[in-house]
């Protein structure tokens, strides 16, 4: 599943090689920063880095058959935001399955912390009874019970890990549609904005 980082729109797309579109190349991209926020695709970190140094104030610049071009208009930055509206409308469920991803790995490392205990008090209990020194038999019955009431929470944990990933899928099927119609969007309407001359070409870097 995609990570995403609080004041940032989907930074996850940045990465993205292949864009939504099928009008659209291998060398398109695109950067949306409206706020705080920064959405961008078909560009890699290394260059989206240096753009956000470059680039300042509320645009949509995108690259589009090796031409660079800025938008600043706020009524086209608008349009281009709410393309991505349905993609952040999953933002809560991604939450809550971040949120309970860590409450089973916070569980998981519980029982592995409790059994890595009763392992090394068998090892030693074993390890005293080979030297021959005088051990409790009622100890090793008692590592053996704590031992044995793990397996319970282990086999829930395990049940509750494979429905996890069953909703990561989905959750990530559902993502990468949105995604891919979200792209497709933004594609239509940064295609009109040259069409109309709202796009202010840049010269060549």
């Amino acid at each position: 599943m995609r990570a995403l980082v609080a004041g940032i729109l989907f930074t996850g797309l940045a990465s993205s090689a292949v864009l939504a579109s099928p009008h659209t190349s291998r060398e398109d991209a695109y950067i949306l920063a409206v706020g705080d926020g920064w959405t961008s695709g078909g560009i890699d970190l290394d260059e989206l880095g240096g753009m956000r140094k470059n680039l300042a104030g509320d645009f949509l610049w995108f690259r589009r058959a090796g031409v660079s071009y800025r938008v600043d208009d706020p009524a086209v930055l608008g349009k281009a935001t709410r393309c991505f509206k349905p993609l952040r409308a999953l933002e809560p469920e991604q939450e809550a399955f971040r949120q309970r991803e860590e409450r089973l790995d916070a569980k998981e490392e519980s029982l592995d912390r409790q059994q890595d205990d009763i392992d090394k008090d068998l090892e030693d209990f074993e390890a005293d009874e080979e030297a021959g020194m005088p051990v409790d038999g009622s100890q090793r019955g008692e590592l053996e019970r704590r031992r044995d009431a793990l397996e319970a929470p282990r086999a829930e944990l395990q049940s509750e890990q494979r429905e996890l990933a069953s909703v990561e899928r989905e959750l990530d099927a559902r993502e990468e549609a949105l995604e891919a119609e979200a792209e497709a969007a933004l594609w239509r309407l940064i295609d009109e904005t040259i069409a109309s001359g709202a796009a202010k070409r840049l010269p060549p870097r």
